[in-house]
């Protein structure tokens, strides 16, 4: 109905600025990968200054290449992460310059006996609040729906080359500690 010809108007609308998306898209995957990699350096340099700890060779620092690369992943993250944002907000700029020279195309193209019946704040309402609300909601909604899609993704190929048995274990009792936990019948 009329909701999906509204999505298709909103895809219309976004769809040809593809280089946006796809620019936002691959940094998007880089800033996922540069997250996942955090919590295996953390746990690097960790092990790296208990093991140096326990064999009193801590002086000699060999924790300091997990937390070079500690340092790397977390900068390229914020970098890819306020890049990707930055490219949403150019997006979502283009969309809503698109959404009022479309609307006001139209109202160029309307009948005299339309600005009689019409205020003229209503008319400037839309023009204004009622794109930049649109706008706001595109960028925001295709940024975080992108930006769960690839971060679950990631999440999960990362957890399975450390240990597929405990991300399986974790796939099934998640959604069911979950269910346990937010079901309406407790």
């Amino acid at each position: 109905g009329e909701r999906f010809s509204g999505l298709g108007d909103l895809v219309a609308l976004v769809l040809p600025e593809w280089p946006l998306l796809i620019r936002a898209f691959i940094l998007l995957i880089l800033a996922a990968i540069a997250e996942a990699c955090i919590p295996k350096f953390v746990g690097e340099a960790i092990t790296t200054i208990i093991r140096a700890q326990e064999r009193g060779t801590l002086e000699e620092r060999p924790f300091a290449d997990p937390v070079v690369k500690l340092l790397i992943a977390a900068f390229a993250c914020g970098l890819c992460s306020s890049t990707r944002g930055a490219t949403f907000v150019v997006l979502g700029s283009k969309v809503s310059m698109k959404l009022r020279l479309g609307l006001f195309d139209n109202l160029l193209r309307q009948e005299i006996g339309f600005f009689d019946k019409t205020k003229t704040g209503e008319i400037v309402s839309r023009l204004t609040q009622d794109c930049s609300k649109v706008s706001d909601q595109v960028q925001f909604n295709v940024n975080v729906f992108l930006r769960t899609v690839v971060q679950t993704i990631t999440t999960l190929v990362f957890m399975t080359s450390v240990s597929p048995q405990l991300t399986y274990v974790a796939f099934v009792s998640v959604p069911i500690v979950g269910y346990l936990c937010f079901s309406p019948h407790r």
